[in-house]
């Protein structure tokens, strides 16, 4: 609503820096809790997890695109506090009946100490650089995706939302494919594959030409691009102690938050002096480095080899 209502750029740079906030507050306690309490299909569950939102996602695009050729885009954002007030007393009311677990509180100290003892990981490591890379690329290709349909291909608002949904539709069959397959065979079998496809779809987007074609590598995308951070917080999940899972989804988004705050400036400047495409070769370029680095690393648990 404040972003609908933003009269000047920083203004609006604040407010969307409030999604994130929320993101990070809530991601962590729901992550860390069905992976608790599902701990042998960890990937599975947080892949429903992931499936959830990206239903969600899948109407969001084609909603406000349509909304968009009647009502302004303030009038948009300032609408979306009803359907969030709403929802927000919804869960508010249904997570009053789940039974609370045993938690005990932590000194500042302490819990700074739990993160430098994670950090001292170096398996975990391995996989924050993975979940910076993939969010690096991530960020840039859905940043520049709508630019490029808009100022590039002469797409309409309605045009827009459909390829963005079309992405999500591929995410939503996916997921929990991804998840179950993940827990079956493990983590790197999935990840490394997953993670080249999907930087190679990032480099179709540049070349491929509108129609068809074009949906087909959105897709494919999304059938990469949404299930890789469920399966990212699994890897990581499976590398810490039972009581430092919550901190470890938080260690997970901040290294991909921290990166992709900076990676679509970066491709910015590219596209600037080059091209909209070159953004998503930029992003390709993150995606596949952190495959080409996950494929020969070993940060799989101990007892995986």
């Amino acid at each position: 609503m404040a972003l609908g209502a933003a009269i000047n750029f920083w203004t609006a740079v604040t407010a969307a820096a409030l999604f994130n906030v929320a993101i990070t507050f809530w991601h962590p306690a729901a992550i860390s809790s069905l992976s608790r309490e599902f701990a042998s299909r960890r990937g599975f569950v947080i892949s429903l997890h992931g499936t959830g939102g990206s239903m969600g996602e899948t109407l969001g695009p084609i909603l406000v695109g349509s909304l968009l050729g009647v009502i302004s885009w303030r009038l948009v954002l300032q609408g979306s506090v009803i359907p969030g007030l709403v929802f927000g007393l919804m869960i508010w009311a249904f997570l009053r009946t789940i039974p609370a677990g045993n938690s005990s509180g932590s000194s500042v100290s302490g819990y700074l100490g739990s993160v430098a003892a994670l950090l001292r990981n170096g398996r975990l490591l391995l996989v924050l650089i993975f979940a910076a890379g993939f969010a690096g690329g991530q960020s840039t290709v859905l940043t520049f995706l709508p630019i490029y349909l808009d100022e590039d291909l002469g797409a309409s608002s309605v045009t827009i939302g459909l390829y963005l949904s079309l992405a999500q539709v591929g995410g939503i069959v996916s997921q929990p494919l991804m998840g179950f397959a993940s827990d079956r065979l493990g983590r790197k079998l999935i990840l490394v594959p997953s993670l080249a496809i999907l930087g190679l779809s990032f480099i179709g987007l540049s070349i491929a030409p509108s129609g068809w074609m074009f949906g087909l590598v959105v897709l494919v995308m999304g059938a990469f691009l949404f299930p890789l951070m469920s399966i990212l917080l699994a890897s990581a999940m499976d590398l810490v102690v039972l009581g430092a899972q919550a901190t470890t989804v938080s260690l997970v988004f901040g290294s991909a938050i921290v990166v992709s705050a900076f990676a679509p400036a970066l491709a910015g400047v590219l596209a600037d002096s080059i091209g909209t495409e070159a953004a998503f070769i930029f992003g390709a370029g993150l995606v596949l480095s952190v495959s080409l680095l996950s494929a020969v690393t070993n940060w799989r648990p101990r007892a995986a080899g």
